[in-house]
């Protein structure tokens, strides 16, 4: 019924299991039949000579048409990242002086200020300071 070693696992997840099977033609409604009894699925293939060429030019298409959609999404997200960053600081300023005010009990004429400080004259400074400490007794 079956031709011998001709099952094969062709794609696996978590609930189901895609086999691959040769049967000769005289024994094709028995084998569906037995399989569908024991609660398989079988379905029939019919092999196409174009459509392994089809298939082949559907992924060059598929993929062509996935290098200019990320294109073009690279380009949104690079002219919109600065409006988004400009909405995300409000929004954090916006929640320092909700927090001021709501739980802290600051009055509503106080001042909040960002201090951006440079990093290499940080640690410039910081080593001087250190240096200056363990010079002195």
């Amino acid at each position: 019924m079956v031709v011998p070693r001709s099952s094969r696992e062709i794609q696996r997840d978590s609930e189901f299991i895609l086999y691959s099977c040769v049967i000769f033609k005289k024994h094709c409604a028995e084998f569906a039949t037995k399989a569908r009894a024991a609660k398989f699925t079988p379905r029939d293939f019919t092999w196409s000579e174009g459509a392994a060429e089809e298939d082949a030019r559907e992924a060059r298409d598929v993929e062509a048409h996935e290098q200019r959609l990320s294109g073009e999404t690279f380009r949104l997200a690079r002219t919109g990242y600065s409006d988004l960053f400009q909405a995300w600081v409000h929004v954090k300023a916006l929640r320092v002086f909700v927090e001021s005010v709501l739980r802290y009990g600051l009055p509503l004429e106080f001042v909040s200020a960002i201090i951006q400080v440079c990093l290499p004259a940080l640690s410039c400074w910081m080593a001087q300071v250190l240096m200056v400490g363990i010079d002195e007794p």
